[in-house]
């Protein structure tokens, strides 16, 4: 059958089942604002396109769209924007599609696209072109998320395809937004993550069917049937995920939510409302409450399912995150506390390794190892004395031996975080080894060497060649580099990277001598309002590994004063400040014209949705949950700044 064949007969098919439903229900296939098929249309047209289907020779792809914080995009513009928002992307969408690709409104803000005869690959090339479409449509600023799950590859039954890239969907929007995530069977497999799901309603039958969706393997349901004894059983011990009727006798789902989310306990374990009810002022007050996300009755498996994995990641997210940044920034504390030549050492080291492992095209993991393993492979200098780590002159062999320790005890230090440092950990321990075995602590050679290590080494040889030391000053980045490369002919350390590091090393030299650059965006001045140290820390750490130039605050009242000398070109607010708050603090400075194209970004406990509708209405442009994703947060500052610079036309 040739392609134009194929083509009559879908569009024919799809025509049949239209027809049918209509004059079943006395209802359009075609809904009235987007002017896209029906939920209940499209789930059946993705099941007959299934059994026509031949798992041997045949091939299309399932694409979820999601408008990211379309809430927000409500409650800033109003519900009846956010409908013309709506209706402007469903014509974006059938004009780009071709005839016989089927497009549906699957709920609220998602689509649902069919696209015959495409892989995975090719539809996100397809999907590329929807979103510009969207983009060009709308005019909203508005991003899209989108998950695909190819036939048959991701799944043989629209069961499958309809949970897979719900899957996919969940993780594009987990990971930034505004991203395109493929399903690959294998990327949700391995070791089984055990987490304890809390079901609270007081109907039996209604607790029936949540547990008998929620089979997934590693799930422990927890059935209860009041908020009350449900409070009981969450001090218990831990609860990974909460799902709450609203109606329930006595205390009700809005207010167990409160509970949960006022205490500090228990304010990041997720929490979804389930209810009858659609109407916004339901919503509204369920994220007054507290809630994280809401199911609307009767339950869609599949939606049910993607949720619960989604949220379920943010949990475990939320777990690592705590603990790397907590201990993390401890250790970093310690040690800047007791060797100031540290500090600048290792922030120059972090950002210069990444530099060149980016040059030197490796992965995001790889290059986030050099960063965390850059400020931390000198951790175990806090179990060195003072005098021997600030002696002016040389060290004795007992000293020498006490120095050399310090890669074992930063190894023995951080190795309750190596599922989360990864290869960091091996920066920690391997950083002073050499290609031909002959150094410490282990004598590896290059085999046994990672390329991670390798590069921090170069790094680290060469930063402290070129600053002063406490026996010794500085030697000039020509010497340091000729060292290196005696090294290199020596077989001791990689000529590759060294020749990498020459790169960076010659940009760094012309960017000195250049005047300062409006549009370069590693140049923005961004100020951090946050009285949190270790949060400001974290913030702070980040955004100099980036090469931002970084202000800083700990109150509402001298950040706002600060702002008004320096003039940053973006500003991070705490939202719950000592005294005034990051609310009023954004009110204040939107009423002055001079801050009026400045970007306002909120940080807020993932818990806090009432602060975050609150902060949006204040002026923020946008807002980043604790605890913060060290991979996606500078893309956020990035993404904000270029907004800005276009919108300026480079310009303040």
């Amino acid at each position: 059958m040739s392609r134009k064949e194929q083509m009559n007969s879908r569009i024919a098919a799809v025509n049949t089942l239209a027809s049918a439903y209509k004059q079943e229900t006395d209802i359009s296939a075609i809904d009235e604002l987007t002017k896209l098929y029906r939920h209940s249309i499209f789930q059946d047209v993705l099941s007959d396109t299934v059994k026509c289907s031949n798992p041997e020779t045949d091939i299309f792809s399932l694409v979820l769209l999601d408008v990211d914080r379309f809430d927000t995009l409500n409650h800033r513009d109003g519900y009846t924007k956010g409908d013309r928002f709506l209706r402007l992307a469903g014509i974006a969408v059938l004009h780009t599609l071709r005839n016989d690709d089927i497009a549906g409104h699957m709920r609220d803000d998602v689509f649902g696209i069919l696209l015959h005869d495409i892989s995975g690959v090719d539809a996100r090339q397809v999907i590329e072109r929807v979103k510009h479409a969207i983009s060009q449509s709308t005019k909203s600023g508005v991003t899209i998320s989108a998950g695909i799950a190819t036939y048959p590859n991701c799944g043989t039954t629209a069961d499958e395809l309809l949970t897979n890239a719900f899957s996919a969907l969940n993780v594009a929007k987990l990971r930034g937004q505004d991203r395109i995530n493929l399903y690959e069977p294998d990327a949700f497999g391995g070791e089984v993550e055990l987490y304890t799901i809390m079901v609270v309603d007081d109907d039996d039958q209604n607790r029936k069917l949540l547990r008998a969706f929620l089979t997934e393997p590693g799930y422990e349901i927890v059935e209860t049937s009041s908020a009350d004894d449900a409070l009981q059983r969450i001090r218990k011990g831990q609860i990974d995920l909460i799902l709450s009727d609203v109606r329930m006798p006595g205390m009700d789902g809005y207010e167990f939510c409160r509970r949960v989310k006022s205490a500090e306990s228990t304010q990041m374990i997720p929490f979804v409302l389930i209810t009858a009810h659609t109407e916004t002022e339901q919503r509204v007050k369920g994220i007054d409450s507290g809630a994280d996300d809401f199911l609307t009755k009767p339950l869609d498996r599949f939606e049910l399912i993607a949720r619960t994995k989604s949220l379920l990641r943010v949990r475990k997210m939320n777990r690592e995150y705590t603990t790397i940044e907590s201990v993390l920034f401890t250790l970093i504390n310690a040690i800047e506390a007791k060797d100031s030549y540290t500090q600048g050492h290792t922030e120059r080291v972090a950002t210069i390794a990444a530099e060149v492992g980016r040059r030197m095209g490796l992965t995001s993991n790889s290059i986030s190892a050099l960063r965390l393993g850059g400020i931390l492979h000198d951790i175990g200098k806090i179990g060195i004395s003072g005098s021997v780590l600030n002696k002016e002159g040389p060290l004795s062999e007992n000293e020498w031996d006490l120095m050399k320790s310090h890669t074992e005890l930063g190894y023995k230090i951080c190795i309750p975080l190596k599922r989360s440092l990864g290869k960091a950990l091996d920066i920690v321990r391997h950083h002073h080894e050499k290609l031909d075995g002959s150094s410490y602590p282990d004598g590896l050679s290059v085999d046994a060497l990672s390329i991670e290590t390798r590069i921090t080494t170069v790094v680290d040889m060469y930063d402290a060649m070129t600053t002063n030391r406490p026996y010794r000053l500085a030697m000039s980045r020509e010497k340091a580099v000729q060292i290196l490369q005696e090294e290199v002919s020596a077989g001791k350390i990689d000529g590759t990277v060294l020749n990498i590091l020459k790169e960076v090393v010659h940009a760094s030299s012309e960017h000195d001598h250049r005047s300062e650059d409006p549009i370069d965006q590693k140049r923005k001045k961004i100020l951090i309002i946050e009285d949190d140290n270790l949060n400001m820390k974290l913030v702070r750490t980040i955004l100099q590994l980036e090469e931002y130039r970084v202000l800083e605050a700990s109150d509402a009242e001298s950040g706002i004063l600060l702002a008004r000398d320096e003039r940053p070109d973006l500003i991070l607010m705490d939202i719950q400040l000592p005294g005034m708050n990051g609310i009023t603090a954004a009110r204040t400075l939107r009423e002055q014209d001079e801050f009026e194209q400045i970007p306002i970004i909120a940080i807020s406990s993932y818990a806090m949705r009432a602060d975050i509708k609150a902060a949006m209405d204040a002026g923020f442009e946008d807002y980043i949950t604790k605890p913060i994703d060290m991979e996606t947060f500078p893309q956020v500052i990035a993404q904000c700044l270029a907004v800005t610079s276009s919108n300026t036309g480079g310009q303040n």
